[in-house]
Parts: C-alpha cells; structure tokens; sequence
C-alpha cells in the first residue's frame, strides 16, 4: 500500500509539473478546483511548491544543461542504491540489489515527512522497513548497526560538501544561520562582482 501510494504521489506531481510549465495558469485553476475545494491551503502550499521547484529549473541555462543535470540525478541515485546493497551486504544481511533500491526509495519518502534533526531515528527506521520482506526482523543487532552506519556515513559526506563550499567562500556561515530562520525567497540575493567591485 505504501509502495503504491509512493507511486501515485510521484506520478501525481510529475504531472502536475509538467501541467504547470505548459499550462500553468490552467493547472493552476485545476489544482483549485480539486483540492481547492477541500483545502484551499493545501492546494496553495501545492502550487506554490511547484512553482519554486520549475523556479529552480529555470536557473538551468539550456536543454543540453537541463539533460546534463537528468543524467547526473540518475548516476547519482543509482550510486546511491547500490552503496546501500554493498553495506547491507558488508553487514551480512540478505538483501538483493532490488532490496537496496527499495531500501533507498523508502529513505527518501520517510524523508519527505517532518523529522528530527539530522534525521536521528527516523532515516534508519525507514531504512530497515522493507527488511522483514527478507526474513530479517528490523529490531537485528546487525541490521541497526546497519541502518545507524548508513545514516553516519551519509551525514559525514553531507557535512564535507557543505564544510567545502564554506570553506571555499561559495557559502558564510551568515547565509547558512539566515537559511534555517527563512524562507529560500527571504534570503538575501548574493552580491555580484559588479557590486563588489
């Protein structure tokens, strides 16, 4: 059932996102006249989050950029996929390729409902949901040493990138203080060189 629901969700908002970048002011009206009528903030919250991620899109400067950023989505989540088939298998749980895949997938729907900081708990509790498929209880010693190792590693190689841009000057330990208090369009635009200058 949650599979499913996982499906419908994603199949749902590919086709809102493409309704809104041909037809935005049409899906707009729609996304209102469904949901609307049960909750018309829910189906601003909707809109609005559509139009913020087409916004980000747009920031891609052509096709040949926006199919670059599509083939890097795909290595980057089949890397991920199979990093996590190799640590269950380095933990000697008995999971398949397709058991790493659906464990990632099950990260990253238990992700898009609110969590603790730094994901404590939640990220393995969703990570270990489709063990009992394979005959492993979620409560296994090995597979929470599993789940709490997958976390960590997962925290450290997010922690580096980030450590990276600040310490480059991409990123001011400012801007990052601003972002956990506002909103992406609170945020102060970055000085260009010009205005440096």
């Amino acid at each position: 059932i949650g599979a499913w629901g996982a499906l419908a969700v994603f199949v749902g908002a590919t086709v809102l996102l493409v309704g809104m970048r041909w037809q935005h002011d049409r899906t707009v009206r729609l996304v209102e006249g469904t949901i609307g009528l049960v909750s018309k903030g829910l189906a601003t919250r909707i809109t609005g989050m559509a139009d913020a991620f087409l916004g980000g899109l747009r920031a891609l400067p052509s096709v040949a950029a926006f199919g670059w950023f599509l083939f890097l989505t795909c290595v980057y989540w089949g890397i991920n996929g199979l990093a996590v088939w190799v640590m269950a298998k380095a933990f000697y749980l008995p999971v398949d390729l397709i058991g790493g895949y659906a464990m990632m997938a099950c990260v990253v729907v238990g992700m898009m409902i609110p969590n603790s900081p730094g994901n404590v708990g939640s990220f393995w509790y969703f990570l270990l949901l489709p063990l009992p498929l394979y005959g492993v209880d979620a409560a296994n010693t090995q597979a929470i040493a599993f789940g709490i190792m997958v976390w960590w590693l997962q925290l450290v190689q997010q922690g580096a990138f980030g450590a990276w841009f600040v310490v480059r000057g991409q990123v001011t330990w400012r801007r990052v203080l601003e972002a956990t208090a506002k909103d992406a369009e609170g945020l102060p635009t970055p000085p260009t060189k010009a205005a440096v200058g």
